[in-house]
């Protein structure tokens, strides 16, 4: 009988955990007292020099319950993590993987990196961190950033880029998944001009982000083309997994800010990266330390 072989009335279960300290719980033997019916148990212990991770599949019969008594078990800190995939999602893994791009995919947050050549970096920064609580709309709370960068030379976008970085993490997160077959994409309230500039070097499969108007070799302090919104992150998900006959179920998001909670409900599983105490609560799990391999272990995923 193979792991997912299972009998009418049972789910599919992966739970995996990361955490910055060694476990405390031998989540084995747990998961066998929590549930006398699971079956097809089996786990192990993720190779990473970087963080403790381990991940168990089973079948139960009562994954809501289950999900609940673990919840109730693990440790609430900025140290831990777990994720909970049931169903298809448990059996294949995400197949596709959308990321916000700033203070997720990267460190930075482009636009304050931008002010600080517009000598404007505190007013926008204050702006930023409103529009990220959900305290402003980001359509408006966009044109008020974007206006204070009029006049910088045009080039600015590439003159920045050696001032980025990448999070922790992302370089294994990509090649883990790659090995599963999985998609990425990357889509951002920022700038097209710096997110294709990451797509490109990490070879992502797909991206979007709102497009800067220039003139006269400056910007303009506007924005051409549609807004991406809350509303257009979680369009573009949707369009990109059709895209790729992928079903909506074996999609995950994850992001840090108001605009990415559409996006995180319209995934099959949404993640909230070292995130804001609202998107918190939204999400399917929350990751509160800055390793996005952290994310491949979640998955279940080999790190290479």
């Amino acid at each position: 009988m193979s792991t997912w072989d299972y009998y009418e009335g049972e789910t599919p279960v992966r739970f995996s955990l990361v955490s910055l300290d060694p476990f405390s719980i031998n989540w084995e033997a747990k998961l066998r007292d929590l549930a006398p019916d699971i079956r097809n148990l089996t786990g192990r212990n993720l190779d990473t020099p970087d963080f403790y991770a381990q991940s168990f599949t089973f079948t139960t019969s009562r994954p809501q319950q289950l999900h609940h008594q673990i919840s109730n078990l693990l440790p609430s800190s900025s140290r831990n993590a777990a994720a909970f995939f049931t169903g298809k999602l448990a059996q294949h893994g995400p197949r596709l993987i959308v990321s916000d791009v700033d203070s997720t995919f990267i460190n930075e947050e482009v636009i304050e990196v931008l002010a600080r050549f517009a000598g404007k970096e505190a007013e926008i920064r204050a702006i930023t961190t409103a529009a990220m609580r959900g305290e402003l709309d980001f359509a408006k709370s966009l044109h008020q950033r974007v206006t204070a960068l009029k006049d910088l030379p045009a080039q600015v976008c590439s003159d920045i880029l050696p001032l980025l970085s990448f999070t922790p993490g992302v370089e294994k997160l990509l090649a883990a998944g790659r090995a599963q077959g999985a998609k990425f994409a990357l889509v951002s309230g920022g700038f097209l001009e710096i997110v294709e500039s990451l797509a490109q070097r990490c070879q992502i499969d797909y991206f979007l982000a709102n497009n800067l108007e220039k003139s006269a070799g400056k910007l303009t302090g506007n924005t051409c083309g549609d807004i991406i919104d809350a509303r257009a992150k979680a369009v573009a998900l949707k369009k990109w997994a059709k895209a790729e006959n992928i079903d909506l179920q074996l999609t995950l998001a994850v992001g840090d800010g108001a605009n990415d909670l559409q996006m995180l409900d319209a995934a099959g599983y949404g993640v909230a990266f070292c995130a804001k105490p609202l998107v918190n609560e939204h999400a399917d799990t929350a990751l509160p330390f800055r390793r996005l391999d952290a994310l491949a272990a979640l998955c279940g995923w080999d790190i290479p």
